[in-house]
């Protein structure tokens, strides 16, 4: 987040807080500037990446137990 915004939610927070808001909920963060940026790919646990690279590479001679 840029710092203008990381201060702004902050200072909602403090402010909550401080009034004896045991939990404050921010509001949403609407800025036009923020972009989402989607993954190329899904997330690939690593263990399931080493096992895909030894079957490609090895083929038939990998057994998974």
């Amino acid at each position: 987040l840029p710092e203008r915004i990381w201060t702004e939610k902050r200072n909602e927070y403090v402010s909550q807080y401080n009034i004896g808001i045991k939990y404050p909920t921010l509001t949403p963060i609407k800025d036009d500037s923020l972009v989402i940026i989607k993954p190329e790919q899904e997330y690939k646990d690593p263990n399931e990446k080493i096992i895909d690279d030894a079957k490609s590479k090895f083929g038939k001679f990998i057994r998974i137990e």
